[in-house]
């Protein structure tokens, strides 16, 4: 692990430019799938896909039915990281110390 700029550790799978683009072919059965998306998306996508014990294939897949042949595949990809990002953190925020906890 290296340090980052406020001397934190940055995590090994951020090491390189979270930026570059990555072209990865995803196989799922008889289907396999050439994406091109930025290392960042990767890292999450394979959060995501541990996070849930499924493969990276059976992800994209996923994201692949739910959108539709007609939609953009890396633009729902990078949705479906950023919604899941987004519920991460609301996670997190809520489990502050002295932060109330909702009543459901």
């Amino acid at each position: 692990m290296s340090r980052d700029d406020n001397g934190g550790l940055k995590p090994a799978s951020l090491e390189k430019d979270p930026f570059t683009p990555e072209f990865r072919v995803v196989a799922r059965g008889n289907v396999r799938r050439g994406i091109r998306l930025e290392r960042i998306f990767w890292v999450t996508l394979k959060r995501i896909a541990e996070s849930r014990k499924i493969t990276m294939g059976a992800l994209i897949e996923e994201i692949a039915e739910s959108h539709g042949e007609s939609g953009n595949l890396t633009s729902a990809i990078r949705v479906t990281c950023l919604k899941w990002l987004d519920e991460q953190n609301s996670l997190l925020r809520d489990q502050k110390p002295g932060k109330e906890q909702k009543s459901g």
